[in-house]
């Protein structure tokens, strides 16, 4: 297993069996875009069985960087199907960057100053489990350039916004209360960061800020046609960060921020740094929401598609852990319309992979299997929950996982 996958799969578990009372909301909308992602007829495969398409939803990773050259803020980049449009994912530059061979954790914006961008970039790829298509990094200025199309935004600062200099000094580049950002001061609110000060201090400012952007982006830019995908349209994918973030506002905006929290242990975090472990039910859950055809595969085992009717994340992100505890791969989450059906259904397309689908049944509770002549590429099986899932994770038996359940895979 390399260093990435394996690191993958320790988050993953760590989450799962630290976290499995966490909440994770998922703001209206997010899963929108993927409601729609797979065609009803998609291309033909060699053996003439019909297949869905997964289109295109490429990952782009801008990377703000300050005076001092330090990484003061980061976001993933989503441009939506029909390449219009998208989801900005704001990503805590202290987020902990685990090595698992050897035991070293660090921040993921240490990597840049320690072995550069490149290293970077690729760290970064290993936390959240994508490739990117272009990852570039900007300044104030350039960020400010790229924010220029939103004019000026009227916003509520609640506590102002300081940036240390490059001569050490503070400087106020926000003040507190009601006013007017130009994008210039919206993107100085972005890369701001005091000396000293824990990133938590500023994360609901940047939150704050892209909510701000999302926003001022109108929802009827785009025709719902245009987030339709098929098999004669191929979206170009831009080459540039600033192309790439163009897509983006170019249509309905959504805007998602990772949660970090704090990592007190000094076993862990010496120091202390200003450190954070990233929830990896949240990531896995995001990123197979808003990028699937960039998400990489952790492992050799099985490839889902989720398929959930229910509103509340905390369902869907429990069916998230379970699958990557077990070893497998989540590709694609959507949250699809109507209520919810009595029984949790597993359909494939392989006879082959039925036996592997047995071992997920201690983690589901009872499950129906149907095999069906539709496929996805890319995808062994399609998991559709139902009410008897959410009521298994409710019950003494399937709130909780043993942390001696065999990985499969590890």
């Amino acid at each position: 297993m390399s260093a990435i996958k394996a690191r993958r799969r320790r988050r993953m578990v760590t989450a799962l069996v630290l976290g499995l009372v966490g909440v994770v909301a998922l703001p209206a909308g997010l899963v929108v875009g993927t409601n729609s992602l797979l065609n009803t007829s998609g291309g033909k495969s060699i053996d003439q069985t019909p297949a869905l398409q997964i289109p295109t939803t490429p990952a782009g990773l801008l990377v703000g960087v300050n005076e001092s050259d330090e990484v003061t803020m980061m976001a993933l980049l989503a441009i939506a199907p029909g390449a219009k449009g998208g989801t900005i994912v704001s990503i805590p530059v202290g987020a902990n960057a685990e090595i698992p061979k050897s035991g070293e954790i660090h921040r993921v914006a240490d990597t840049y100053k320690t072995s550069g961008f490149d290293a970077f970039v690729i760290d970064v790829e290993g936390l959240l489990n994508v490739t990117f298509s272009v990852a570039a990094k900007v300044n104030t200025a350039e960020l400010a350039a790229m924010l220029a199309p939103i004019g000026d935004q009227s916003i509520l600062i609640e506590k102002e916004a300081i940036n240390t200099e490059l001569d050490g000094t503070d400087a106020v580049v926000l003040s507190a209360g009601q006013q007017t950002l130009t994008p210039m001061q919206i993107a100085q609110g972005l890369m701001a960061r005091k000396t000293g000060a824990l990133e938590s201090d500023r994360l609901s400012r940047i939150k704050l800020l892209w909510e701000t952007v999302a926003k001022a982006i109108p929802m009827t830019s785009v025709s719902p046609s245009t987030t339709q995908t098929t098999r004669s349209t191929t979206p170009v994918i831009p080459t540039d960060i600033a192309s790439f973030f163009a897509a983006v506002i170019s249509g309905p905006v959504q805007n998602w921020q990772l949660t970090g929290t704090f990592v007190s242990e000094p076993q862990r975090n010496p120091g202390p740094r200003d450190l954070y472990d990233l929830d990896g039910g949240e990531i896995i859950m995001v990123m197979a929401s808003v990028v699937p055809s960039s998400v990489t595969a952790g492992s050799a085992m099985i490839s889902f598609l989720i398929d959930s009717p229910f509103t509340d994340a905390r369902i869907t992100r429990q069916a998230v852990l379970r699958l990557a505890y077990i070893g497998a791969n989540v590709i694609v989450v959507r949250e699809v319309p109507g209520a919810p059906a009595a029984h949790t259904v597993i359909k494939y397309n392989d006879e082959i992979v039925r036996s592997d689908l047995e071992l997920f049944t201690t983690l589901f509770g009872p499950i129906e299997f149907n095999k069906t002549d539709e496929r996805v590429e890319g995808i062994d099986a399609q998991l559709v929950l139902g009410e008897d899932f959410r009521a298994f994770i409710g019950s003494a038996q399937g709130a909780t996982i043993s942390t001696t359940t065999t990985l499969v895979g590890s």
